[in-house]
């Protein structure tokens, strides 16, 4: 059970970023610089676990809770610093302290409310334009975004559910680090550069040991409405965990959409001391009228491809309705098989919803 005393102690401590903002804005009304936004993102949901065993285990539940603020001190320098309040999950656990694993609803570890710094950055932009584009468009120094957040952007329902990198505890959304942005010109893609801890937002750096990461992205016929949204991207995180203990990813993203259709597939591998793990996930979208979509994924994941029968499938099938900009909520199934005929296959079904300022 959360400790009351906890919350309150987190939401005291993000309001002390929060509150400031109000009169930071009213400044920025008499003059251009500084400015501040407030930025809040939130995800929350019931789910009811049908599971052969789980006896009818239900939940509510606070999966993500950022509030934080994102600043412009000039027109080419901006920062953010975005807390996040919701229970965290420890990347890599699959079982309980008793040595039960998780199920359908139980998506790793809970901790406690307590507030976890997932961003903090120091950003400048603009540094060299091409042909109006910006080849550098900006370089970044702290705690800042990596492939997850990307990839999120083609499947469009990180609220349902996580990437396949992120699902298995295989890569963390943001470290800290140097980071470097920019496009190409003519709309034909971009790349996104960064030399970090390898740690993740969750820890400090550990040893004396880095990881490189790059993404590439290509739109190889942006001036043709139909293939205007086609693109393809590549991804490369490597580096050493610790002397000769190698922790390396590398993805592909391919995504094209065209009014109401929206599709993806991204396959992934990974490399952890020798033990080399491989999946894909395939996801699409229809947009109907009146605000609704119906979305879909199919994922498969073998963290070690040397062993027999350790893979698994997972299904995710929903329909969503976006009230307006900011809240949308989906309502899905989601399943799990796995070729261990040991091991039980998992069904839950689950309300999800999403809130973004």
């Amino acid at each position: 059970m959360n400790n009351p005393h906890r919350i309150r102690r987190a939401l005291f401590g993000t309001l002390l970023v929060a509150l400031p903002l109000h009169s930071m804005t009213a400044e920025a009304k008499a003059e251009e610089y500084p400015k501040a936004k407030l930025v809040a993102k939130g995800f929350m949901g019931y789910g009811h676990d049908f599971t052969d065993g789980a006896m009818d285990k239900n939940e509510f539940e606070i999966t993500r809770m950022y509030l934080g603020a994102k600043f412009d001190f000039s027109e080419n320098m901006r920062a953010a610093i975005i807390p996040d309040l919701a229970p965290w999950r420890v990347p890599g656990v699959t079982v309980k302290d008793d040595g039960t694993p998780f199920s359908a609803t139980e998506d790793k570890v809970r901790g406690d409310f307590s507030p976890t710094l997932k961003a903090a950055y120091l950003e400048y932009g603009n540094l060299l334009n091409v042909m109006d584009t910006p080849v550098i468009k900006a370089v970044r120094f702290g705690q800042a975004d990596l492939w997850i957040p990307f990839a999120e952007g083609a499947w469009k329902y990180r609220f349902v559910q996580k990437i396949i990198l992120d699902q298995e505890g295989k890569m963390l959304s943001t470290d800290l680090g140097l980071f470097l942005e920019g496009d190409m010109p003519s709309k034909f893609g971009g790349y996104h550069l960064a030399v970090v801890n390898g740690e993740g937002w969750h820890a400090p750096e550990a040893n004396k040991f880095k990881h490189v990461y790059a993404r590439f992205t290509l739109v190889p016929a942006p001036w043709i409405d139909l293939l205007a949204k086609l693109s393809l991207s590549g991804m490369l995180f490597v580096g050493d965990k610790e002397k000769d203990k190698e922790v390396n990813r590398f993805a592909g993203l391919i995504s094209y959409a065209y009014a109401p259709v929206s599709v993806g597939f991204e396959p992934a591998w990974t490399s952890d001391a020798g033990t080399k793990g491989f999946g894909w996930s395939a996801f699409g979208e229809v947009a109907l009228p009146a605000d609704l979509s119906v979305f879909g994924r199919f994922q498969s994941w073998d963290a070690d491809t040397e062993k027999d029968r350790d893979a698994y499938s997972r299904i995710v099938a929903g329909v969503a309705h976006r009230y307006n900009a900011y809240v949308r909520t989906a309502l899905d199934y989601q399943g799990r098989i796995f070729q261990d005929d040991g091991k039980k296959t998992e069904h839950g079904l689950f309300v999800h919803t999403e809130l973004v300022y």
